[in-house]
């Protein structure tokens, strides 16, 4: 029933995601300056993706990391935003 429930919101959520006009960082790289200051969304978001990856592995829950990753860059893509639109 628990499972269900969360499939059934799961769904939702992603349905919601689709239609929605949430801004994505892009994951491009300035090569030009590889700099932190230059990509740090890029290199924050390529350690924490790592880190769940390894988490996964070494826990043999591997098969959730990709789950894991796509909520880190939505999360990241609302932060990035809300910290643009503040300054």
């Amino acid at each position: 029933m628990v499972f269900a429930l969360l499939l059934i919101g799961f769904s939702l959520f992603t349905n919601i995601l689709m239609v929605s006009e949430l801004p994505m960082f892009s994951l491009k790289f300035n090569f030009k300056d590889m700099s932190w200051k230059t990509n740090a969304v890029q290199y924050l978001f390529l350690l924490v993706c790592v880190a769940i990856v390894a988490i996964c592995f070494a826990t043999h829950i591997f098969w959730l990391s990709i789950s894991f990753i796509i909520l880190w860059y939505i999360l990241l893509s609302i932060i990035t935003r809300k910290h643009s639109n503040a300054h």
